[in-house]
């Protein structure tokens, strides 16, 4: 999955690898700012600076769809690696910490082909190994400057 999501979608392929290997009772941290494109990520940051506070971060599955409009698919990129993720700004570091793990049943969708309906992935079944320990849960922390949206 991970090989096939990487051209459209690298940030969730990168967290789908991480998977593979024990969390070891740790946050993996990577550096990158990307997910500052997104509109509700900006949002949730304001918020998160005015209240001092961990936000919750959130896109309606709608939001996942591929699409090749430059900001609807930046959005849906984010939402992918982020939904569910919690964004806090503290001693100017921007930090969004994603619990990486499949739920029990869901659904993404990702392509809407007409005729033939909508084309996605059952995240349910990536579930299972993690039930039989194949895949590690943990948490990511995106973390970035905070200087970067001044």
């Amino acid at each position: 999955m991970s090989a096939l999501a990487y051209p459209l979608y690298p940030e969730v392929a990168r967290e789908h690898l991480m998977l593979y290997r024990s969390f070891e009772g740790k946050p993996k941290v990577i550096k990158d700012d990307f997910f500052l494109q997104s509109r509700i990520v900006r949002d949730a940051l304001t918020q998160s600076r005015k209240n001092g506070a961990e936000v919750r971060l959130y896109w309606p599955v709608s939001a996942y769809t591929l699409t090749f409009e430059r900001e609807k698919y930046w959005e849906s990129r984010i939402a992918l690696a982020l939904n569910g993720g919690w964004i806090s700004v503290q001693d100017g570091v921007i930090r969004v910490r994603v619990p990486i793990a499949y739920p029990k049943k869901a659904f993404a969708p990702l392509i809407h082909v007409p005729g033939l309906g909508t084309l996605g992935v059952q995240e349910g079944l990536f579930n299972i190994l993690q039930q039989v320990g194949w895949y590690h849960t943990g948490e990511v922390y995106w973390i970035t400057s905070s200087e970067k949206i001044l």
